[in-house]
């Protein structure tokens, strides 16, 4: 897969619903306790995978950190959109859309 192709994957992902839809939808700013776990993991997903890239070679330098940073950012906005599009979904069936 080209980095094209991928970003374009995510790209896509993304928009399936905008920032104000998903923010109204998640309960922002208090969204349910279950919400926040996925946060969580989603963040200590990237702290991983930024330990196994130390740990076989990459360097830590402000480019790979610019770019795990951005990394994560992308990670928790397409959790934060995918919590939405459930909660959405689940808001549609129960009112019968």
């Amino acid at each position: 897969m080209t980095l094209e192709t991928q970003q374009a994957a995510i790209n896509e992902a993304l928009a399936l619903i905008g920032d104000y839809e998903a923010d109204a939808l998640v309960g922002n700013p208090n969204p349910p306790e279950e919400y926040g776990k996925l946060i969580r993991a989603g963040e200590a997903l990237a702290q991983m995978v930024w330990a196994m890239a130390k740990a076989n070679g990459a360097r830590q330098n402000q480019q790979t950190l610019r770019m795990m940073a951005q990394a994560q950012v992308v990670l928790v906005t397409l959790l934060h959109k995918a919590y939405a599009v459930g909660a959405r979904g689940g808001r549609e069936e129960r009112e019968g859309v």
